[in-house]
């Protein structure tokens, strides 16, 4: 099962990082980052919400966090 959640959350997390655009026009702008990071901060806010979900599926593979 964990490798399952490894992989699954690689794919994902690798897509978000490469489709970020598309994220940040169609999905959300993420004003929160807007915000505190100001100009293009939505988009470096989907950048590591990608990371963020590669870093998790490594953890949750070969770490102990499930």
């Amino acid at each position: 099962m964990e490798i399952l959640v490894f992989f699954a959350g690689t794919i994902v997390g690798i897509l978000i990082i490469r489709y970020v655009s598309w994220f940040y026009y169609n999905v959300s702008k993420l004003p929160f980052f807007e915000r505190y990071i100001g100009f293009g901060g939505g988009v470096t806010g989907w950048r590591l919400i990608g990371v963020l979900v590669i870093v998790g599926s490594w953890v949750a593979a070969f770490g102990d966090l499930l």
